[in-house]
């Protein structure tokens, strides 16, 4: 399924081009470019450096979220190009992030938002601490939609969302719960992708991981937060404590005796996790409902 993603579908990169020898055509205009899904920013990198060299005498590649300061852009042609995905829904931890196949597909057709993120620390606050770290995320509108007739389109609106720390949580414990389900909803699981997913979710340190995440925002701190992101992250959380289950389940009927050491402490981590979040989340409340 992987392999089929990769060949049938597509990646999407933003690249900026400065220099005043690009002409008005080109010089500080920013494009979505469509590209196959086996090409990586490397190899892109690599395309576009050789292809400027051949018109121009100085080119400089570069993979930031930010364009460069102080460009000599009379003399020189800057690209600048990294890696944005498509924008599926709604912002604030719903977005599509499921890569099933048809999710695949999907993000490659009738698409015209694309995002990136880069995290922040609140002022004073500790990158180790959860509840301090946030994350800005930027979304940019094509002037049309994906497919289109050249694989490339320009920007022409850009916007800044912030996501607060619960929002951020929320968004990762998403993604790593569509991680597992992919990998396990795939033709051919591969053991070696459910045994990383697993051991950064349940043998990570006390304070670390999905562990802090529900301890901070579901714990007895809960009401410095909004109630609609509390319910958000608890619907969450409990949906990855499921996609943990069955991958604990699977890697079981997979591992042979050298991993039986493994599968024990995964399946002791597994029982304190679930019944940590159980109690956080209020099961017995909501089922009581």
């Amino acid at each position: 399924e992987e392999e089929a993603g990769t060949r049938l579908f597509s990646n999407f990169y933003v690249i900026r081009f400065d220099g005043e020898k690009l002409g008005p055509d080109q010089h500080q205009k920013t494009f979505v470019y469509r590209e196959p899904g086996f090409l990586r920013i490397a190899e892109l990198s690599t395309k576009f450096r050789e292809r400027y060299l051949r018109r121009y005498s100085e080119v400089e590649v570069y993979s930031s979220h930010t364009p460069k300061k102080d460009m000599d852009t009379k003399n020189k042609v800057y690209i600048q190009i990294f890696a944005v995905k498509p924008l599926l829904s709604a912002v604030g931890g719903e977005q599509g992030v499921s890569k099933s196949l048809a999710a695949l597909q999907a993000r490659s057709l009738n698409v015209d938002r694309f995002y990136y993120e880069s995290p922040f620390v609140a002022p004073g606050g500790d990158s180790a601490d959860v509840s301090a770290v946030g994350k800005k995320r930027t979304i940019l509108t094509t002037r049309a939609t994906f497919p289109y007739l050249f694989k490339r389109l320009p920007v022409a609106k850009k916007e800044e969302v912030e996501m607060s720390p619960i929002q951020t949580s929320t968004d990762l414990i998403v993604e790593k719960c569509a991680e597992l389900t992919k990998e396990l909803d795939s033709s051919a699981p591969r053991s070696n992708v459910i045994q990383q997913l697993l051991q950064g979710s349940l043998l990570t340190q006390v304070n670390a991981g999905p562990t802090a995440i529900a301890k901070v925002f579901l714990g007895g701190g809960s009401a410095l937060y909004p109630a609609d992101d509390v319910g958000k992250l608890r619907t969450t959380m409990l949906q990855f404590t499921e996609a943990l289950k069955r991958a604990v389940a699977w890697n079981k009927t997979y591992i042979d005796a050298t991993q039986l050491e493994f599968q024990t402490m995964l399946e002791e981590s597994l029982a304190s996790f679930t019944t940590m979040v159980e109690e956080l989340a209020g099961v017995d409340e909501l089922d009581d409902e």
